[in-house]
C-alpha cells in the first residue's frame, strides 16, 4: 500500500505483481478508492484554509506609508482569487449535497415502484412518473453540460481537437478500472460489493452495445457493427421526427427507420441516477433497464462524467474515439489495469486488420457500381472522395497481386514500413487521414450492405 500511495501521491507508473489468487486487484482498487477519498477530503480543507488566509490578508490593514496604489491593486487581486477559490469550493459543496439528495429521490423512487406494484392503477403511474422527472431533473443540474448524442465531425478538418485545446475546467479525479473481458469485470463489481465501499463511490461499467442493448429487434442482428448501425440509424429516426415540420413527413420518417422505444431521455436520465447510487455489474444495469424501460447503454455513458469508479475493458481505454463517445476523460485520474501481461497483445490485436484479395475486389465492385448509378446526384466532395477510395483498393489490388508482373506466390511473406508500402503501392498521393474521416462519418458503410444484397438479387 505504500508503493501504491506513493505512485498515486506522485502521479507515477507503479507495477505491481502479486500470485494468482492473492487477491491483488481488490487490494489495489480498495487502496485507489481510500485514496481518492482523503484525496477529495485533503482538497477541500485545502480551499477553506486557502480562503481563510485570503480573507485574514483582505481583512488586514495596510501599512502606512505604502503607495496605495499598489496596496489597492495587491487587495484587486486577493478579491479576484477568493472569488475563484469560493467558486471551486461551492462546486463542491453543492455536487456533494445533491448526490445526497440524488440518493434519496432514488430510494423514495424505489419504494414508490413496490408500492404501485401493489396497487395498480392511474395515480401510482402519475407518482411513478414525477419521481422519475425529479431525478432526472437533479442530475441534470449536477451535470448540465453534458449531451447525450455522440456528434458528428467534419472529414476536412485537418487539425482534430487535442486534449490540450479544451476549456481548463476543475476536473474531479476518477479511478479508471481496465481488465481483458466483461466477465472478468462482473467478477470484480461483485467482489467490490462486499465491500465498505458498495454504497458510497459512485461506479459505473461500460461495456458495447452488444452487451447492453436491450431491443431485441437490435440485438437480434448478427454482428456488432450491425447493431451500432441500427442503433444510431434509430436514433436519429428519433431526432429528426421530432424535428419534422409536416405531419406527413413525421409519418413517414418513422415507418421507414422506426424509433427505439427504450431511448427517452427521462428514463435514461433515471436509470443513470440508479447506477451512480449502487455498485452494479453489467448484468444487473440490464435487469433494472428493463424494468424501468430504458437505454442502459446511453445511461451508462450519461453517468460516467460523474462517476468515481469507471470499469472498462481493455478496447475503451486504448482507442481515442471509443473514448469520447463514452465521455471518458483520461485527465487527472488514475488508471488501474489488471492483467497488464495481457495489454500489448490486447494493443496488436486493436490495430491489426486482416485482408484479403476478395474482400478488397468486392469493395471495388460494389463502390464502381454504386459510383456509376448515382454519381450525377453527389455533390464534388463525395465524387472526390470515392475516386480516392477506388483508385486505392485499385492500386492496392494491383500491388498485391505483382502490379502486372505476376502473382505473388501464397506463401509469400513480406514486412515493410508504412511509407514504404505507400510508395511500393503508389498512393501516397491520398491523404488517409481525412479519406479515414469521410468514411467514418459518411454512410457508405451502409450503402455497401444494401448495394450488395440489390446486386446478388439482380444477379440470381
Amino acid at each position: 500500500m505504500k508503493a501504491l500511495y506513493a505512485a498515486l501521491n506522485g502521479s507515477k507508473v507503479g507495477i505491481f505483481e502479486s500470485p494468482t489468487g492473492t487477491g491483488k486487484s481488490l487490494s489495489l482498487i480498495c487502496g485507489a478508492l481510500t485514496w481518492l477519498s482523503e484525496y477529495k477530503n485533503s482538497k477541500k480543507a485545502t480551499l477553506e484554509a486557502e480562503l481563510a488566509d485570503l480573507q485574514e490578508k483582505i481583512a488586514s490593514p495596510a501599512e502606512t506609508g505604502d503607495d496605495w496604489i499598489k496596496n489597492s491593486a495587491e487587495k484587486m487581486l486577493l478579491r479576484h482569487r477568493v472569488r475563484e477559490v469560493q467558486c471551486q469550493y461551492d462546486a463542491l459543496m453543492n455536487k456533494e449535497k445533491k448526490y445526497e439528495q440524488l440518493k434519496e429521490d432514488v430510494k423514495k423512487r424505489r419504494t414508490r415502484v413496490q408500492d404501485s406494484n401493489a396497487r395498480s392503477g392511474p395515480e401510482a403511474n402519475d407518482d411513478i412518473a414525477k419521481e422519475t422527472e425529479s431525478i432526472a431533473r437533479l442530475l441534470a443540474e449536477i451535470n448540465e453540460n453534458e449531451e447525450d448524442v455522440v456528434e458528428d465531425y467534419s472529414s476536412d478538418d485537418d487539425t482534430p481537437r487535442d486534449d490540450d485545446d479544451l476549456p481548463d475546467t476543475v476536473l474531479e479525479p476518477k479511478i479508471i478500472y481496465c481488465s481483458r473481458t466483461h466477465s472478468q469485470l462482473t467478477q470484480f463489481v461483485r467482489e467490490l460489493q462486499k465491500t465498505v465501499f458498495s454504497d458510497r463511490v459512485r461506479t459505473v461499467a461500460l461495456a458495447s452495445r452488444g452487451n447492453l442493448c436491450i431491443n431485441d429487434a437490435v440485438t437480434k442482428l448478427s454482428s456488432l457493427s450491425l447493431i451500432n448501425d441500427r442503433c444510431l440509424d434509430m436514433q436519429k429516426a428519433s431526432s429528426k421526427s421530432k424535428a419534422s415540420a409536416s405531419p406527413e413527413r413525421k409519418r413517414a420518417k418513422t415507418k421507414s427507420v422506426g424509433k427505439c422505444p427504450f431511448y427517452r431521455h427521462q428514463a435514461i436520465e433515471a436509470l443513470a441516477a440508479d447506477v451512480l447510487t449502487e455498485v452494479q455489474d453489467i448484468e444487473q444495469v440490464v435487469h433494472h433497464a428493463r424494468k424501468e424501460k430504458a437505454c442502459p447503454y446511453y445511461a451508462s455513458r450519461y453517468a460516467t462524467p460523474d462517476a468515481e469508479l469507471v470499469l472498462i475493458p481493455y478496447n475503451i481505454l486504448l482507442q481515442k474515439t471509443t473514448r469520447e463517445a463514452c465521455k471518458l476523460d483520461l485527465r487527472g485520474s488514475v488508471v488501474i489495469i489488471d492483467e497488464a501481461h495481457n495489454l500489448l497483445e490486447t494493443i496488436t490485436d486493436l490495430h491489426s486488420v486482416h485482408l484479403k484479395m476478395s474482400a478488397l475486389k468486392d469493395a471495388q465492385r460494389v463502390l464502381s457500381e454504386y459510383y456509376n448509378r448515382y454519381h450525377a446526384r453527389m455533390n464534388t466532395k463525395n465524387v472526390m472522395y470515392i475516386k480516392q477510395v477506388l483508385y486505392m483498393l485499385k492500386r492496392l489490388i494491383l500491388h498485391l497481386t505483382g502490379d502486372g508482373k505476376g502473382a505473388i506466390q501464397e506463401d509469400t511473406s513480406t514486412m515493410c514500413s508504412v511509407t514504404a508500402f505507400r510508395i511500393n503501392s503508389g498512393t501516397t498521393n491520398i491523404n488517409l487521414f481525412k479519406v479515414v474521416r469521410y468514411l467514418e462519418q459518411n454512410i457508405l458503410k451502409t450503402v455497401f450492405g444494401s448495394h450488395t444484397k440489390i446486386s446478388k438479387t439482380a444477379e440470381l
